[in-house]
């Protein structure tokens, strides 16, 4: 688990601040800008993987007794609270442990000293109560692995960190956590393929060049990986071929952050989420409003955890002027469909 270092910790992040504060070339970054005004781009890469269904059974021999949610991006909810619709309260109500993707700062100013241009993720204090309100904090797991963990120096950083430990949430996904034990038959790894600024602190996915030995054996191993491109349906090639060398030594691959739910898939007979998108937002747009949910089935009697199954769900943003209520969604949109998927 992550345990925030002490408060004398040298502010390295203001000194290499970043102006201009994303991580793409300029020619991404305009193509992101581009898809807010267009849309979710369903063309590009399209049919490079084969969307599966909402129900996946693995191993039907053996029964579960551990289920373990998977949400994705916990982003700047502004000025709104965030309350939940009862049917996804019964969903994820019916899981034992969480995991999602703190994609956030617990902070009041907007933009930090310094930056031209960005889009940092303050988030208010009440995150801790709303979050709360969804699941106990003890079991409920908060990766850090993203890229606007580095938004803001370190002392605020590490500040956020401490409010949500002293809630009772258990971090990860820093350097030095690249992988916290959920279970004693679960291990969940995690790390970034982005950050907004440069710190040093923060846990690329490139460090985990040999993953395997992040994994443990004897228990179901995830990988929740923060990877891919903003606002494109389909995963591109290279992370599609990334997912297959995680899948040669982990159970299960949950992805994060598109801001858009990307297809669930089978890869090397292992269930594989590209990405969760937005779990929440403030921002009351099309683009920004649907993400996934996930539920991993386990089962932890016998001297190594197993996968039994694997289950989603598509998830919307309902807003009000204070509020973001999530609820579960039926209608898929196309890339997400499938009534059957090969193997």
């Amino acid at each position: 688990m992550y345990k925030i270092p002490a408060n004398e910790r040298i502010e390295q992040r203001a000194a290499k601040l970043k102006h201009f504060a994303s991580p793409y070339s300029f020619g991404e970054m305009m193509g992101i800008i581009r898809r807010n005004f267009s849309g979710v781009n369903r063309k590009k890469n399209a049919g490079i993987v084969a969307p599966a269904p909402r129900s996946m059974p693995i191993d039907e021999t053996l029964s579960s007794n551990l289920k373990i949610g998977f949400i994705g991006d916990i982003m700047d909810l502004s000025s709104k609270s965030l309350t939940y619709g009862p049917r996804l309260r019964d969903y994820l109500g019916a899981c034992d442990l969480l995991v999602g993707n703190f994609e956030a700062t617990i902070h009041h100013q907007k933009k930090r000293d310094g930056t031209w241009w960005g889009t940092p993720q303050p988030q208010a204090e009440r995150i801790i109560d709303d979050l709360a309100d969804l699941f106990p904090p003890e079991k409920f797991f908060l990766s850090l692995a993203n890229n606007h963990s580095g938004d803001y120096t370190k002392s605020v950083f590490d500040r956020s960190c401490r409010l949500l430990t002293d809630a009772g949430f258990p971090l990860f996904g820093m350097r030095g956590t690249p992988f916290i034990d959920i279970h004693e038959s679960v291990r969940i790894v995690t790390g970034t393929m982005w950050s907004n600024q440069i710190a040093d602190d923060v846990l690329y996915l490139p460090e985990a060049e040999n993953i395997a030995q992040l994994t443990r054996g004897g228990a179901v191993n995830v990988m929740y990986p923060h990877w891919g491109y903003e606002l494109e349906a389909y995963p591109r090639q290279f992370i599609v071929d990334l997912a297959e060398r995680y899948a040669d030594d982990f159970d299960a691959v949950i992805g994060h952050h598109a801001h858009n739910p990307q297809p669930v898939t089978w890869l090397k007979n292992k269930p594989v989420a590209f990405g969760l998108g937005d779990f929440c937002y403030h921002y009351n747009l099309p683009t920004y409003k649907f993400g996934l949910i996930a539920r991993l089935n386990v089962h932890t009697d016998g001297p190594k955890g197993k996968v039994t199954s694997f289950d989603w769900q598509m998830i919307e943003n309902h807003h009000t002027d204070d509020t973001i209520t999530v609820e579960l969604r039926d209608r898929l949109p196309g890339w997400l469909c499938a009534d059957q998927a090969s193997r």
